[in-house]
């Protein structure tokens, strides 16, 4: 290796590892990876166990990238170059250039990597297999939906390699490179491999894809999974070219012997979104669908949970899969936008910054999410809420809109029976806690022999988290409601009120936690019982919430919103003052009762003083009145 080229490296190896929280990789970890990566390259078993379904394998290529500072040459020169990197996939022949003209496929026609029917070449007759032709064309449509359609930054190009010297070849010219390769793994579906970053210090990285030169070997509509693994795959070089460093790294998550499925890389949100992406731009197919017991059947396991373990459906190493419901979520309710305003956010950040606020700033999620009006927790709780009415519980109008087709339903760890006892949980009733984003589902059934009164639920947080109680009454075949449980953060408490529940065949608990972190089972108690007084209409004081969002960002939202909770008909005053006591703006409205917090139908301020011109960046005094409550907060303004 020349001198040039490895000082070229080590400057790259330093920024890798500047963005590193350890400081060395610990020796089963690196042994560990060593083992699934030889796996999939050279076929030995997979540690840890078999591989039930074919995986994604790009999360194994990521730890590599980032650990390769710290790996021990010496026990690596099986499965890498001479200058320590992931060589790409040799002796395929033969290229061909997609119909678009924005992918190089690599391929060939004879030995153990010969593509599927490859003296096949009819449609079209151009000398190519149809097999080659149709990866040309599934690859084509993944890049006219992720890229053209919904608008993601395209994956950098290759074409600078020429410029370094003695580097590697690009694969010919600058087209994004696709190798069609008998990938060593079964169990591997296919899998898309960082290389390298034209700047120094940029988080922006090129990359390559590998996938199957042949999928037959699963039988079954074995190219619905050509064509899944490709949007998947492109995915995953859309965000290496936005932020090749987002993953989170969890040093007590270090594996404890060389087979082991632990890995302190968490990569969920690179997994979860590729699958949403799959989804985009092959609704039909709904191969996503068959991750989703990993994730409804557990729901107790953080959203960010991430392991190598695939032995059956349940394994916690498809979670990642099953929790594309996440940005399936997102998308549905606020538009398939805010996939690309997350990672575009991501890509703003080195290192991870998906659900953990780094320091000084916010979570590219609650970032985006705080920008709509709405914020992460309100969104959370809906989430968890959707995610109980799916396959046999979906209600037309409400929820996934492939809800129905799910197969898999959250699993509720008690369902009551409730007659006049009192139901109390104590800690060890609760066997699966909620992990941090994580969540638990209590259901009560009421009595059909005691018609009055409703239910008064109430729950004790031991731990402290971010608790989001949320009670759902419903009645088969009808759309549920939800009701945010009262919270005081200083105890850990909260408790809600379902009045007249003859009206309802069951009252869904759902208690879940709003804090990314730190990882941990958070533990709780509850009590619920049946109340006589709880019929008629539900009597309540009013309440006026926090502002949110709270810095109200004039450059990326047009209001800030005042929640306002009105137990009958009411007028609510609002007087905006700066910090010296000088009147900047007064509201003046008539608000219905009931709940008037959310965007649209909470009171707003659109930022501008009484003569229409926008206030300037600072903090300011609100004043909030209405019949029977008064309230003074700060809310600052950043232009």
């Amino acid at each position: 290796m020349n001198q040039v080229k490895v000082s070229y490296w080590l400057s790259l190896l330093i920024i890798v590892i500047s963005v590193s929280a350890w400081a060395k990789l610990p020796e089963f970890t690196e042994q560990a990876l060593q083992a699934r990566l030889e796996s999939i390259l050279l076929g030995t078993p997979w540690p840890g166990g078999e591989i039930s379904k074919p995986i994604c394998a790009t999360p194994i290529l990521v730890e590599f990238n980032a650990s390769r500072e710290d790996l021990t040459s010496q026990s690596w020169q099986k499965i890498l170059s001479p200058e320590f990197h992931l060589p790409r996939p040799t002796g395929l022949d033969s290229i061909y250039d997609s119909p678009s003209g924005h992918f190089r496929i690599h391929y060939t026609t004879t030995g153990t990597d010969a593509v599927y029917q490859s003296g096949i070449d009819v449609n079209p007759d151009d000398g190519v297999p149809d097999y080659v032709n149709l990866c040309g064309t599934v690859l084509d449509s993944s890049w006219l939906v992720e890229v053209n359609q919904l608008g993601f930054t395209p994956p950098p190009s290759d074409s600078f390699y020429v410029l370094l010297p003695g580097f590697k070849n690009n694969g010919g010219d600058g087209k994004y490179d696709v190798y069609l390769d008998n990938i060593a793994n079964t169990g591997t579906a296919g899998y898309t491999a960082p290389e390298t970053t034209q700047t120094l210090g940029s988080r922006r990285w090129t990359s390559f894809v590998v996938l199957r030169n042949d999928y037959s070997i699963y039988g079954g509509s074995f190219l619905d999974l050509l064509r899944a693994t490709a949007a998947h795959e492109l995915f995953h070089a859309i965000q290496f070219g936005l932020d090749v460093y987002e993953y989170e790294y969890y040093p007590p998550d270090t594996a404890r012997f060389p087979g082991d499925t632990l890995t302190p890389f968490k990569l969920a949100w690179l997994e979860m979104s590729a699958v949403w992406a799959e989804e985009q731009v092959y609704d039909n197919i709904n191969d996503y669908q068959n991750f989703l017991p990993s994730f409804l059947a557990l729901p107790w396991l953080s959203l960010k949970t991430f392991t190598y373990s695939f032995q059956n459906q349940y394994s916690t190493g498809y979670h990642p899969y099953g929790s594309c419901l996440w940005p399936i979520f997102l998308s549905e309710r606020f538009g398939t936008d805010i996939i690309r305003a997350i990672w575009n956010k991501c890509g703003q950040y080195t290192g991870d910054n998906i659900f953990n606020d780094p320091p000084g700033r916010k979570s590219a999620t609650r970032d985006v999410l705080d920008s709509l009006g709405i914020g992460f927790e309100q969104t959370f709780r809906e989430f968890t809420v959707w995610n109980y009415f799916t396959a046999s519980r979906t209600e037309s109008g409400f929820g996934y809109s492939e809800g129905a087709n799910f197969g898999a339903k959250i699993d509720s760890f008690k369902f009551y029976p409730v007659a006049n006892d009192t139901i109390i949980g104590t800690v060890d009733s609760v066997p699966h806690p909620p992990q941090n984003l994580g969540s638990n589902y209590l259901v009560f059934a009421p009595n059909p022999l005691d018609t009055a009164g409703g239910l008064y639920l109430s729950f004790q947080g031991i731990d402290n988290a971010t608790w989001l109680g949320t009670a759902v009454p419903h009645t088969n075949g009808s759309a549920p409601t939800s009701k945010s449980f009262s919270y005081n953060s200083q105890s850990l408490s909260g408790q809600s009120r379902v009045y007249n529940w003859k009206n309802y065949d069951e009252i869904i608990m759902v208690l879940a936690t709003g804090n990314p972190l730190p990882p941990d089972d958070y533990r709780y108690t509850y009590h619920v019982f049946h109340d006589p007084n709880l019929s008629g209409t539900e009597a309540f004081a009013d309440a006026i919430g926090d502002i949110y969002p709270n810095p109200f960002r004039t450059s990326e939202v047009s209001t800030v919103n005042f929640p306002i909770l009105l137990s009958g008909n009411s007028f609510c005053n609002i007087d905006v003052f700066t910090v010296g006591g000088e009147l900047v703006k007064k509201i003046r409205l008539d608000l219905p009762p009931g709940d008037n917090s959310n965007p649209g139908f909470a009171p707003s301020w659109d930022g501008k003083d009484q003569n229409g011109k926008l206030v300037s960046s600072g903090v300011y005094i609100c004043k909030i009145r209405t019949k029977n409550a008064a309230v003074t907060k700060k809310l600052a303004v950043i232009r």
